[in-house]
């Protein structure tokens, strides 16, 4: 639409998702540190857990589409399950808790950062039977020993103790931002105007063979993967030339939507001959040139003469 929108959820990156240009507004932005919103989503910590390792193992953490994997749940083991934890609070400098969780099949070391696996604004967690919450903020360990829950909350260890039982479920959630929440934040972003592919359709740019997109997510295993970029689809022969003007703002995120609508009309996609891009852009052949000693490229009218 050209404004600035809930954001698509992009935490699957097993899964390719594709969006054609022509259904944006002509342009995306990363935000830093997006203001919390009000709608909540299900929270996934990215991994699963391979039920095949054992207490000694500190790398039972898995990508989900491993065969064999499964999520993981966090169940209070009994009453009272929480308490301080001295060390860790001395080593991060911030107030960390251990709760004592049912055993999982495999333990999970790995924690969850804010900014990294983490939203900054922290993930919602709800008591499934009262459905009392709290803010998660951090998390050290996800269960060390496959039932050690370290993690840094909003609330204190009396107040856990008091609304969590045993056999109680621990349920994450997390709130994307909103545009009433662009609207009223102030983090840095990074805009990349791509338009909206106008060029497909348009008389003489029969080299398209579908309309361009986005793509974000994987790949084959068999070739890199991107996690975020744009695709053309069409064909290029030997001696055309693939001509792609887009742009790259950054700044304010709320300065992110006059500029790149701005700029969105200005992006251009094409395919041209050498001589039509030294008719239309201004662009000169570039001649090459070799000796027995020498490889060079020259962008002069006349290539540069074999030396002796």
């Amino acid at each position: 639409s050209g404004k600035l929108e809930e954001p698509t959820k992009i935490d699957n990156f097993a899964k390719v998702q594709l969006r054609n240009l022509d259904t944006t507004g002509g342009y995306t932005t990363f935000s830093q540190s997006p203001a919390k919103g009000s709608i909540s989503y299900p929270y996934d910590p990215g991994f699963c857990i391979d039920p095949t390792k054992n207490e000694s193992d500190t790398t039972a953490n898995v990508p989900c589409e491993t065969p064999g994997s499964q999520p993981f749940n966090l169940t209070v083991a009994r009453n009272d399950s929480a308490r301080f934890a001295q060390g860790h609070t001395d080593a991060y400098g911030y107030n960390v808790l251990i709760m004592e969780m049912s055993r999982l099949s495999a333990p999970v070391n790995l924690g969850c950062t804010p900014g990294a696996c983490m939203p900054p604004t922290g993930v919602t967690v709800t008591n499934s039977r009262s459905n009392f919450t709290f803010t998660l903020t951090s998390v050290i360990h996800w269960a060390v020993l496959g039932n050690l829950f370290f993690f840094s909350p909003d609330v204190s260890v009396e107040v856990l103790n008091n609304e969590f039982k045993e056999g109680d479920n621990l349920v994450m959630t997390y709130a994307p931002v909103t545009r009433e929440d662009i609207q009223a934040d102030n983090s840095l972003a990074l805009t990349f105007v791509h338009g909206t592919n106008l060029e497909y359709g348009q008389p003489g740019n029969s080299f398209f063979n579908a309309k361009s997109r986005m793509r974000w997510g994987t790949t084959s295993p068999t070739r890199d993967g991107t996690v975020w970029t744009t695709n053309f689809l069409g064909n290029l022969n030997p001696s055309e030339i693939y001509y792609n003007r887009k742009y790259f703002i950054s700044g304010n995120v709320m300065d992110m939507e006059p500029l790149a609508l701005l700029y969105a009309s200005e992006t251009f996609e094409d395919v041209l001959t050498v001589e039509e891009l030294s008719a239309t852009r201004g662009g000169e052949i570039i001649h090459l040139y070799c000796n027995d000693f020498l490889f060079g490229p020259t962008i002069n009218n006349k290539p540069c003469p074999v030396s002796d």
